[in-house]
């Protein structure tokens, strides 16, 4: 019985540091100065201590080539400059940084790699934290990144993280880990941007060698990610990577892709009033990403669409305005993932201007498309001012058979121009087998004789009675797949927990036996 009761603590204790229970590290500057909290090592040397950020790189840049630096305390506002070509590691080690301006700027070929085992954060009161110029950032651990300003300037380094191109550097990178956390009240999470001119303003030009790949949990007012509007097509575009996490905006697009980068999304989970606003640039979305749009269709202020969204899960945007030349290839290909708008539709175009000559801006080959009500997957604005006839007939001689794959809850698309619903359908098939499932899912590419449409049905049915006409789905309503199962970072401790009740429970009853 006793042995039984020792093997019961033993366990206990085991839980208890599972749970992250750790005791304090000793601080190895302390005896020097209380209030010392920072000790860095250059080149694998001994250490040194010092008080914040403050002359802890040597200012000669020849003098090192790689420094460690590990927190013993909270440490305030001090900016920490990566100077080109060299490294610098911050391990937070459980502790926090409060800062009131760019804290931390990464030349170019120079890398900062931030990172802690234990629950660590870098607060800023500004909107800006990092700043990455043709330099490599890496966040990994149990990191939060957390802006707490309170309203947004107008500049493109707005972002938590602000990137560009150097043409110093081939590669400026930028990698997130899946642990770490990144919080903006008011403003964006990472901008990718061009180079500013002389006079400060941002000026026309590539953002050449980004590479930003992205996880964890993202909740920002504004964008979670975006290119800035004025990053061009170029010979090293911009390339954001994607394959899980959270990225959620409160206010407005998740993702925005108004200046010219290379999208590739096969996972998360992408949620904003738009998930998705595009345009300009090359999208690969598949696997099992979702995006999902929480927004409405709002009024555009002065005939544009800067700031507006449309609730779509991806939205083709109507802003065409300068330096964008109209002539930058554009190439969207949706292969998977789930898309669904809870207010409008999953697909929208605002305008069909990015429309060219034998330009596809989009191809369909799978995925699940679920718009709010009786909604088809794919809308479009309904006034004639933003879509004429040219514009509708130029688009569906582009995309003639586009839809190749994928599951529509209620049917492929509404209303465009003057055309009526079943020739856009008929022509965004064309040459494409689809069935209804026994959902009422309509469902592309697996062989199955294409169902009647009626041509005159034009009708707005249920809860759509101010939007432009859908393709009815004979009274079924679409279903998603459910989600999966949630998982829990404590299974470990709960399943031990349930082992200790277990044994207690048999020790009970042992005991008892025994009396």
């Amino acid at each position: 019985m006793k042995n039984l009761k020792m093997f019961a603590i033993a366990l206990l204790s085991m839980l208890v540091m599972v749970s992250g229970v750790h005791a304090a590290e000793e601080n190895p500057c302390a005896d020097i100065n209380a209030k010392t909290k920072v000790y860095v090592s250059i080149d694998g040397e001994a250490g040194t201590c010092h008080a914040d950020f403050s002359d802890v790189i040597p200012k000669n840049a020849d003098d090192y080539k790689n420094v460690t630096i590990k927190l013993y305390g909270t440490v305030g506002a001090s900016e920490l400059t990566i100077a080109p070509g060299k490294n610098v590691t911050l391990d937070l080690n459980g502790y926090n940084v409060t800062a009131t301006a760019t804290t931390f700027k990464v030349g170019a070929n120079g890398s900062l790699t931030v990172k802690s085992e234990k629950s660590a954060k870098i607060s800023s009161s500004t909107n800006n934290i990092f700043l990455v110029d043709g330099g490599k950032l890496t966040v990994d651990g149990n990191v939060t990144l957390e802006s707490t300003a309170t309203k947004v300037d107008a500049s493109a380094k707005k972002a938590m993280i602000a990137v560009k191109g150097n043409e110093e550097s081939d590669k400026t990178e930028v990698n997130i880990g899946k642990n770490v956390t990144v919080t903006s009240k008011a403003g964006a999470g990472l901008i990718i941007y061009s180079d500013n001119s002389t006079d400060g303003e941002p000026k026309t030009g590539e953002s050449t060698g980004v590479v930003a790949n992205l996880a964890g949990t993202w909740k920002t007012k504004l964008y979670t990610v975006s290119v800035h509007g004025q990053v061009e097509e170029g010979s090293n575009n911009p390339v954001i990577n994607v394959s899980e996490g959270k990225f959620t905006s409160s206010d407005t697009v998740a993702f925005y892709a108004s200046g010219y980068g290379e999208w590739n999304i096969d996972g998360g989970e992408i949620t904003g009033k738009d998930a998705f606003k595009y345009r300009t640039g090359k999208v690969v979305i598949e696997g099992d990403a979702k995006l999902t749009g929480t927004g409405k269709v709002a009024e555009k202020p002065d005939g544009t669409s800067r700031g507006t969204t449309a609730g779509a899960a991806f939205n083709f945007s109507e802003d065409d305005r300068d330096p964008i030349d109209k002539e930058a290839s554009t190439n969207v290909k949706l292969n998977g993932g789930t898309f669904k708008s809870e207010n409008d539709y999953a697909i929208y175009f605002e305008s069909l201007v990015h429309v060219k000559d034998g330009d596809k801006v989009i191809e369909i080959n799978g995925g699940t498309y679920s718009s709010k009500g009786s909604r088809a997957a794919i809308g479009f604005a309904p006034s004639s001012e933003k879509i004429g006839d040219a514009d509708a007939e130029a688009f569906l001689e582009n995309h003639e058979g586009f839809v190749k794959g994928g599951e529509f809850a209620n049917g492929i698309a509404t209303v465009l121009g003057s055309y009526p619903t079943s020739t856009i359908a008929e022509t965004l098939t064309k040459g494409t087998e689809f069935k209804t499932d026994e959902n009422g899912n309509i469902v592309v590419g697996n062989g199955a004789k294409a169902p009647e449409q009626n041509p005159d049905d034009q009708g707005n049915t249920g809860d759509d009675a101010n939007t432009p006409g859908t393709i009815p789905e004979d009274g079924t309503t679409g279903r998603l797949p459910d989600e999966p199962a949630k998982t829990n970072d404590n299974i470990l401790v709960y399943a031990s927990l349930g082992l200790v009740s277990a044994l207690t429970v048999g020790f009970s009853a042992k005991r008892k036996e025994n009396n």
